[in-house]
């Protein structure tokens, strides 16, 4: 569940992967940022994703920035991954879209409040030096996905969400658009990982689904684990080799998600979800169904009604010859 940071160089292979049409449909992907409102850029579409990518306006088709490099790249990708048990409440509870809307709003926030501050661009000073000047501008699309990557062929739900960060950002002094530089948004993605979980749970709550802690991570409560493993066989595989080592490191958590890594490949989304539903068992599906609690409706007493303990009760239903005064009195 932990989130990641990557950079495409490439802007055709970067608009096939965002525009696949075999994603299991979650929320709509929305344009955002300062940069965004700024640009007044149009409704999420792929060809609009597709020009941001090559550093162009998908209206007019103008380059943004103010010069073309040869080495630039597109964009980066911070991906939020969120919880097998969120993903679960996404598919098959009642109200299961309510998870998904707060996952969404958690990852716009994250970006508008902890990824766009971090925004920076270079400049040369007087000295012939360049440095690094803050713009807190940033023109960039939230893209959910629904699939995890598949293990041994067999494709599995995974609620994630593509922050997606365009290579542009608006210089403050000059007022041009120049490259981003994202070092700092590097250097801080275990915070903007932690304030995307930490919005997640409060958007949850707020709506009135309960989570529970896991660790270092949290999950949604109610749900077993045996059910979380079913859907995490990618996750199983990554274990097993953790455990065939001494220690774990970086590079064999890498190397870890290299070896089962493979390509998402065409899908048809009814199909994947009747297989999914198949796996689960008449008593994890009532479990995820009803999976949010029920809001509670307080009744007065009666002050007039007797209140008589669990003994008595059982004993006043069977009529099992019980002395029904002395298991009152105890």
């Amino acid at each position: 569940m932990v989130a990641s940071i990557s950079t495409w160089h490439d802007p055709a292979s970067a608009a096939a992967y965002y525009n696949r049409r075999d994603e299991i449909a979650t929320e709509r992907p929305q344009f955002i940022g300062s940069g965004a409102m700024r640009l007044n850029l149009p409704d999420y579409s792929p060809r609009a994703l597709t020009a941001l990518l090559h550093g162009n306006h998908p209206v007019t088709s103008k380059f943004l920035c103010q010069r073309r490099r040869k080495d630039r790249w597109a964009a980066i990708d911070i991906t939020i991954n969120w919880p097998k048990g969120a993903t679960l409440a996404c598919h098959f509870s009642r109200g299961g879209e309510e998870v998904r809307k707060a996952l969404l709003q958690a990852a716009l926030d994250t970006l508008t409040h902890d990824i766009q501050p971090l925004a920076m661009a270079r400049w040369t000073n007087e000295m012939g030096r360049t440095q690094q000047r803050k713009t807190d501008d940033v023109t960039a699309a939230v893209v959910p996905h629904g699939l995890a990557r598949p293990h041994k062929g067999k494709a599995l739900p995974h609620e994630h969400a593509h922050v997606v960060v365009f290579n542009m950002t608006r210089d403050p002094v000059s007022g041009s658009m120049v490259a981003l530089n994202d070092l700092a948004i590097q250097k801080h993605m275990p915070d903007i990982e932690r304030a995307a979980h930490r919005r997640a749970r409060e958007y949850l709550h707020a709506a009135g689904w309960n989570t529970v802690d896991k660790g270092k991570f949290w999950d949604m409560a109610g749900i077993e684990r045996s059910t979380i493993r079913k859907f995490s066989e990618r996750r199983g595989a990554i274990e097993l080799l953790y455990e065939a080592a001494e220690k774990v490191t970086g590079p064999l958590r890498r190397a870890a998600g290299v070896m089962t890594r493979e390509a998402k490949k065409a899908v048809d989304p009814e199909t994947l979800r009747q297989q999914w539903e198949d796996m689960l068992s008449p008593y994890e599906k009532h479990t995820l169904l009803h999976l949010k609690a029920q809001p509670k409706v307080n009744r007065p007493l009666n002050p007039h009604r007797r209140q008589l303990s669990l003994v008595h009760r059982v004993a006043r239903m069977v009529d099992g010859g019980i002395d029904r005064g002395a298991v009152y009195d105890r």
